[in-house]
């Protein structure tokens, strides 16, 4: 991508732009056939049920999947999502990219983004299905231990797989004082059970009108 495209593109999310460019972008291009099915059209489907874990890593609210699901979902049908509540009531988020960040202020994702937050919002996740044909949904709290590996350095590896593209534009030595913070933060979380964090998100569950 040429850097003119980046200057397009709000600056808090020009880091995010490029790590879709390397790693995550060979993802996009993986999955495409995943898409493709998430805006396919099931006028021929007549679904009892559909359930979606982590849904809003898949679907994005606003770009017609609800409406599909909805179009193939016969009156009464259920609906179950699982997805994020916000950063706050997250602490795997909110203690990881902190430790990432090495003193930098990064952005949050705004309200109905594309992020693994974007069903956070009630207010906004019941508009979208109520116009997808749902009925008015309920929101379930759901709050466990998230653990990310039995020692720290399993965990380092699979966290660094999902955020290391925030090392990216750090020099040598603010990345080693980040992946130092990292390596404590871990520490603090390794439980007999391995390393865990605080976790939140919605059941949120409705039926076909």
């Amino acid at each position: 991508m040429r850097e003119t495209d980046l200057a397009r593109v709000d600056p808090g999310n020009a880091e995010q732009l490029r790590a879709w460019d390397t790693a995550e972008g060979v993802f996009w291009a993986e999955e495409a056939e995943l898409f493709e099915h998430a805006l396919h059209r099931y006028d021929d489907w007549l679904l009892r049920a559909a359930g979606i874990q982590d849904g809003d890593q898949v679907l994005d609210l606003g770009c017609g999947s609800f409406q599909n699901i909805g179009r193939a979902t016969k009156p009464g049908g259920r609906l179950a999502l699982l997805s994020w509540r916000a950063p706050q009531h997250n602490e795997w988020f909110t203690a990881l990219t902190t430790a990432l960040a090495a003193g930098r202020e990064l952005p949050t994702p705004p309200p109905g983004a594309p992020s693994p937050f974007a069903q956070a919002d009630p207010e906004r996740v019941t508009r979208v299905l109520v116009e997808a044909g749902f009925a008015i949904p309920e929101f379930e709290p759901l709050t466990e231990p998230m653990y990310f590996g039995p020692d720290v350095p399993t965990a380092q590896r699979f966290v660094l797989g999902v955020l290391g593209w925030l090392l990216t534009p750090l020099d040598k030595a603010t990345k080693a004082l980040a992946l130092e913070a990292l390596r404590a933060d871990l520490q603090a979380h390794l439980t007999p059970d391995g390393v865990a964090y605080s976790s939140s998100a919605w059941l949120i569950t409705s039926r076909c009108s």
